[in-house]
């Protein structure tokens, strides 16, 4: 009972219009106050338990989703997934359910996997992200450019977008080279 779900907006810049949120999972702990996922996310990954956190943070998003239907708010929401969760032949099914037991409609999740993940073993990914591209939802590639993936990976990947790295949007006005690659 200590794990939060934040939504933190995500703004279109050119109108600065609302175009969504990222589900965000943090941990408040009773003695430690707010535990930064930086730390527990290492963690939970090294001792094998980060697919609870997803089977959670997946559950809430879907929970949390499903009241902004029923407020009438309609935008996507966002959720991070790792490698190794791409790689849980369980994945698929949980989510399928999800949207069942949610009435989630097609576009309102959007999965977001990093540069990484997608590399690490390309052909075994690509079978589950079609599959859950068929289930509706969406599929981004969060912190592009911090890897080695190629241009012919990602032409290959059933992904909808790409959310480039902070580390060349943040020097976009100051640096010419990152503001030519954006």
């Amino acid at each position: 009972g200590e794990l939060l779900l934040y939504c933190q907006p995500k703004v279109e810049m050119a109108s600065a219009a609302l175009c969504g949120a990222e589900a965000l999972m943090r941990w408040k702990h009773p003695q430690h106050g707010m535990v930064s996922p930086s730390v527990f996310v290492g963690l939970a990954e090294s001792a094998g338990l980060i697919t609870p956190l997803t089977h959670w943070v997946l559950e809430e998003a879907f929970r949390e989703r499903h009241r902004w239907h029923e407020s009438a708010f309609e935008q996507p929401l966002a959720v991070n997934v790792s490698a190794r969760d791409l790689h849980d032949p369980r994945l698929v099914d949980r989510v399928r359910g999800l949207i069942a037991t949610w009435g989630t409609a097609p576009g309102s999740l959007q999965f977001e996997l990093t540069e990484s993940a997608l590399m690490e073993t390309p052909e075994a990914v690509i079978a589950t992200l079609a599959q859950l591209r068929d289930l509706g939802i969406e599929l981004a590639v969060d912190d592009y450019g911090t890897g080695y993936s190629s241009l012919r990976y990602l032409q290959r990947m059933p992904v909808s977008s790409i959310k480039i790295d902070q580390s060349f949007v943040r020097r976009l006005l100051s640096d010419a080279d990152s503001a030519a690659i954006v």
